[in-house]
């Protein structure tokens, strides 16, 4: 059963950074860029790939970031004109729609399948079981 929508990512940066910065034309450029990367936990110490598709074929690219940041102050540091970041569409959508930010090379993003719940056969389930279950079942829509 989904539990979430597909999740497309976004490359996002401020209009004043790319007034000084330029916009990237295709992933190759954006190693002239400051990038605002992410890593998956401190005991893990590589950078989060970035993700993208190319006429339906997977590119991975790792930023060689200025810093990185796994919280809500990376879309702040994008918002203070401090470079680009890849980062859930869902998370910026109304930055974009707003103009506080620029969606980048959207022709490249990366949309991954939603989530699912997998559980065994539907009998047998406590009431608190089949209550959580809806409730995710209802989220989605």
């Amino acid at each position: 059963m989904p539990i979430s929508s597909p999740l497309k990512m976004a490359l996002v940066a401020s209009p004043n950074y790319l007034a000084q910065h330029g916009s990237p034309k295709n992933i190759d450029d954006l190693q002239q860029h400051r990038l605002i990367g992410a890593k998956l936990s401190a005991a893990h110490g590589a950078e989060m790939q970035w993700e993208f598709k190319d006429k339906k074929e997977l590119m991975t690219f790792t930023p060689k970031s200025q810093f990185s940041i796994n919280n809500h102050l990376r879309l702040q540091a994008v918002s203070d004109d401090l470079g680009i970041a890849w980062v859930a569409h869902m998370s910026v959508a109304d930055a974009i729609r707003s103009g506080q930010l620029v969606e980048l090379l959207p022709e490249y993003a990366m949309t991954y399948d939603p989530l699912y719940l997998y559980y065994p056969s539907r009998r047998g389930h406590s009431n608190v079981f089949k209550l959580i279950v809806d409730a995710l079942r209802v989220e989605v829509v």
